[in-house]
């Protein structure tokens, strides 16, 4: 198993594209090794595919879109992700949506972005996990890393000035990964991953909101409920500061790493300009998508 150091130094400024369900899930799952990679030079786009319309406590669904909405900016801020896109289905319904719609998001945005590597949740690692909005992104961007290479798999982005694209790394994250390659040292990152995650204040009051349901449930002494959960801030500290690694599952070449392992490379590494104005044109090409998200973001540096 790699300590992770080798696996960030070959992604240093390299385009990396993440994809997640909710506004919380990169702060809490992967905003140590995010920070890292921004740190290391890399442009990250991140995709959300929900508008955690549900996540929130006595708010209407339109307030809590919008919190959600400016407390996950402000994360990205924090964790140094450039540019951001969200597709807008309603939160904790990607169970029900037909097969193959969310992975031709995936391949599109994996063709628009031209990523060197993608970050995701594992297919795989599904003990503990109970949400099928996870499952399913899991799922559909899996088979989405080698459709978005093939010329037949909707010809109608290749029509619209958009190419097939390989992406060189798979970095499967999740709530246990069974069997990770790389365990990432975010040491130096906690601070940022911990303002992330404090930084979703409606998200984290409905998890305090759902312990104090269970715990009443269970019986526990109301003041006892009260003291511990009444500081939300401490107690997203301690969830996050628990660990200062994060593991992963690392895919290199779709399996094939061995072939490349001796092959000469040329490798030039885009500056930020460079780099800003090929999404700035991936982001003008026409949305071939049944269903175009409902919002891109632009960069968050202030760049089109």
């Amino acid at each position: 198993m790699s300590d992770g150091r080798s696996s960030l130094d070959r992604l240093a400024g390299r385009p990396i594209l993440a994809f997640v369900a909710h506004a919380d899930d990169c702060a809490l799952f992967i905003g140590g090794t995010i920070r890292l990679l921004a740190d290391a030079g890399c442009p990250i786009t991140l995709v959300r595919f929900t508008d955690d319309c549900t996540d929130s406590d006595g708010l209407d669904p339109s307030e809590t879109i919008r919190r959600n909405d400016r407390e996950l900016q402000e994360a990205c801020e924090i964790l140094g992700i450039r540019h951001r896109h969200d597709l807008g289905y309603p939160s904790d319904t990607l169970g029900d949506v037909r097969r193959g719609e969310l992975r031709e998001h995936a391949i599109r945005l994996i063709r628009q972005v031209r990523p060197y590597a993608v970050l995701t949740f594992d297919p795989y690692a599904r003990f503990g996990e109970d949400n099928q909005d996870h499952i399913r992104i899991a799922q559909e961007v899996d088979e989405a890393f080698w459709t978005s290479m093939f010329d037949k798999h909707h010809p109608e982005h290749l029509q619209a000035g958009l190419a097939p694209h390989g992406v060189v790394e798979r970095w499967y994250f999740g709530r246990r990964v069974t069997e990770p390659t790389d365990v990432i040292d975010i040491s130096a990152a906690m601070p940022a991953k911990t303002e992330a995650a404090v930084a979703h204040r409606t998200m984290m009051g409905n998890l305090m909101r759902q312990l104090t349901l269970m715990g009443r449930t269970a019986e526990v002494d109301s003041d006892w409920l009260g003291g511990v959960l009444g500081d939300q801030d401490a107690i997203v500290r301690r969830m996050v500061g628990h660990s200062t690694t994060e593991a992963f599952r690392v895919v290199r070449f779709s399996g094939f790493a061995a072939l490349f392992d001796d092959a000469p490379r040329h490798r030039t590494i885009p500056d930020a300009a460079r780099t800003d104005a090929a999404r700035t044109d991936a982001a003008s090409t026409p949305d071939a998508s049944p269903r175009p998200p409902t919002s891109e973001r632009p960069d968050l540096n202030g760049s089109a």
